[in-house]
């Protein structure tokens, strides 16, 4: 329903079949349609069994509470629930390397926009951060891409960069909208130049320090209310 719901639903799970190439994350979540169509009913108990118990939950609570109340709270309402089956094999499947430029071009009822994708790391990796602050480099209204395609080069109504990092793998993604008469390819091409920047040039202080101060404000108010100190620590 969801990617039924969206113009470029359908799209996008086809670009992340071939992006991940041999990965867990090549298919949707409980699988293709025709998967669905498929399933027995003992196959659909089985796979509710095997991931949906509590040896895959993870709970928190946040907010003013008593620990010992809330312990006995959650004993209570969840401490009778049982895992009944093995918790399910590690992953052994992992991503091959992609060994050329992989492109995908589709249709849909949206406006014209383009991504490029790469590989980056699992989350918790080293290099996560890494890739965090070049996307905070990027972003914004401050950022380059703003000043570059859609000030300066007046190509993109929009334009942004970002990090995705999973258990198991991680992406970098640019992604825009072209404005007036700009082709996609523009958008692309100007991508690339910022990409070379990145590669060749060194980041001045005041940008580096713009993103410092912004990812702290960022932590500060993430310690502001409950919801998001709920998945900070989740």
């Amino acid at each position: 329903q969801r990617l039924e719901a969206t113009a470029t639903g359908k799209l996008d799970e086809q670009f992340d079949s071939m992006f991940w190439v041999a990965s867990p994350y090549n298919w949707p979540v409980i699988g293709w349609m025709s998967d669905l169509m498929a399933y027995t009913e003992g196959e659909i108990k089985e796979y509710f069994e095997t991931y949906y118990q509590p040896a895959n939950l993870t709970g928190v609570i946040v907010g003013d509470f008593e620990v010992e109340e809330a312990k006995d709270l959650v004993e209570s309402y969840f401490g009778r629930i049982t895992n009944k089956r093995p918790k399910a094999a590690p992953l052994v499947t992992h991503s091959v390397p992609l060994l050329g430029e992989l492109r995908f071009s589709g249709e849909c009822d949206c406006q014209d926009q383009v991504e490029v994708r790469y590989r980056s790391v699992p989350h918790g990796h080293p290099d996560e951060a890494v890739f965090d602050v070049i996307a905070d480099l990027l972003n914004g209204r401050t950022g380059r891409l703003y000043k570059s395609l859609i000030e300066d080069k007046a190509i993109a109504a929009q334009a942004s960069a970002g990090n995705r990092t999973m258990r198991y793998a991680g992406s970098f993604s640019f992604s825009a909208l072209p404005k007036g008469d700009a082709e996609l390819s523009d958008l692309e091409a100007a991508w690339y130049e910022e990409l070379d920047k990145l590669k060749n040039e060194l980041v001045s202080e005041r940008e580096l320090q713009k993103v410092k101060n912004q990812a702290s404000a960022d932590n500060f108010r993430g310690l502001q209310d409950n919801s998001s100190l709920f998945f900070q620590l989740a």
